[in-house]
This record gives structure tokens, C-alpha cells and sequence, in this order.
């Protein structure tokens, strides 16, 4: 990389939004159809870019190459069932159960990531290059507020079990919940920066996050099937200035 002077920036602060799909209970395990549970996710970024802290003496791979992302975001979706359970070719009350069953997920998260960017950063500041792709590993504190319902025989009424698919009903254990609740989650990213201006900068990305609980979407059913805790996909596009000293 060629010498620069001192950057005098440290700090970047953004918005994004996007796509999220929720991975539940709600469809079968890994069925294709229920990438259709798709929501929306809104958030505000900030960086803490240690490039600024580079002298142009010292080489760093660290500084050259890292950042450290905090966010807040916030996402919903509605939920459905899908899967042959529920094909209308099934007169079965159990598929009718699972038909009139829906449900909402909302999130609200917060915490930090460290991303690697493969390019050096302060090359793609001095826009020597246009993009800037890169990869983040970090955890986030999830606060959920899951919503169920059901239209069964037009009952409306939640607390009335048996308005819900009967092979959840297991050992007495409780399988729904519309209770507010907390829990930490993974997320890992992959996307790319691409260069506006000297300020500014468009975020393009997609994550991963998997959480710590399975009643991130109100159900958390028994059955064998249930391999997992609930997890998430997400595809966001942001806008990121540089905040000067």
C-alpha cells in the first residue's frame, strides 16, 4: 500500500435495512417454502475504525485490516406454516389446526461485531480501490416478543390447547408463548463495501444469526423434528458516512 497521510477520521455511523427471514418452527425443517417467512430489519451502525490510530511508520495487519461494528436493529415478520402438513389436499383436523395457525416475531437487538476486511482499509478509504468486501463474527443481546394466533373453527382463543396441532402436546411441557423474553444470539456476515465518496459509502450484506432459545417465534414444539433453536437470514443494504474527529 502506498503512504498516506494520517487519516483524520476514527469513527463511521450508519443506517441499513433490508429483508429477514426467520427459520422456525413455523414450515418443516429445511423445507424451501419457508424462506417465505420473510419480515423487515431497520438498524443504526456505528464503526470504530483503528486504521485512524495507524502511523504510516508502523505496519499493523490489525489496524490495516479490522473493524468493530456496534449495532441497534429492530426486525418482524409474519409466520405461517407450509409443507406437505398443510397441503390442501389434507381434511385432517391437525392440518386444518396448523393452517389456522399463524404467529409474528419482534426483535429488538443489540451488540458488536469484529470485521475483517481483505483489502486494506485505508486503500479503499483513499478510494485506490472501489470495493472493500469483508467478513464479521460477533454476538448480539436479543429482546423478542413473539405473537401467536389461531382461526381454528373461527376460535380465536390461544389458551384453548387444543386449537393447536395435537402431536405438540408432550409431557404437559408448554409449546407456545406470547411472553416477552431475552437471549444472546451468534451472528456471522458476509458482504461489501463499495465507494461513494471520501465520506461516505454503501454497505451491502447478508447474516446469519442463530439464537440461544427456540421461542423466538412463540412455538417450541417437543416433536423429534425440532432439531434446532430458532435462526435467521437476513439481506440488508446501508448507508455509512465518516464521523470526523
Amino acid at each position: 500500500m502506498q503512504n498516506h497521510a494520517q487519516s483524520t477520521f476514527s469513527n463511521e455511523v450508519g443506517v441499513f435495512g433490508g429483508i429477514y427471514n426467520l427459520r422456525s418452527d413455523f414450515g418443516e425443517r429445511q423445507d424451501l417454502e419457508s424462506s417465505t417467512n420473510i419480515g423487515f430489519s431497520v438498524g443504526l451502525t456505528h464503526y470504530l475504525n483503528f486504521w485512524f490510530y495507524r502511523a504510516n511508520t508502523r505496519e499493523s495487519f490489525f489496524r490495516d485490516h479490522f473493524k468493530v461494528k456496534s449495532e441497534i436493529s429492530y426486525n418482524e415478520t409474519e409466520l405461517k406454516h407450509y409443507g406437505k402438513w398443510i397441503d390442501e389436499t389434507r381434511i385432517s383436523e391437525n392440518a386444518e389446526r396448523l393452517r389456522s395457525h399463524t404467529g409474528k416475531a419482534k426483535n429488538f437487538n443489540i451488540g458488536s461485531q469484529l470485521e475483517f476486511h481483505f483489502y486494506e482499509i485505508g486503500a479503499f478509504e483513499y478510494q485506490e480501490n472501489q470495493f472493500s468486501p469483508f467478513v464479521s463474527l460477533g454476538f448480539q443481546f436479543t429482546f423478542f416478543q413473539p405473537e401467536v394466533y389461531t382461526t381454528y373453527n373461527g376460535n380465536t382463543d390461544i389458551a384453548d390447547l387444543d386449537n393447536f396441532y395435537l402431536p405438540w402436546q408432550v409431557d404437559e411441557d408448554p409449546f407456545l408463548s406470547t411472553s416477552s423474553d431475552n437471549t444472546f444470539s451468534i451472528v456471522g456476515n458476509i458482504g461489501t463495501r463499495y465507494k461513494l465518496g471520501p465520506f461516505n459509502d454503501l454497505v451491502l450484506e447478508m447474516r446469519w444469526q442463530y439464537y440461544f432459545s427456540d421461542f423466538v417465534d412463540g412455538l417450541n414444539h417437543k416433536l423429534k423434528s425440532n432439531k434446532s433453536n430458532d435462526w435467521a437470514i437476513w439481506l440488508t443494504l446501508g448507508y455509512v458516512i465518516y464521523w470526523e474527529r
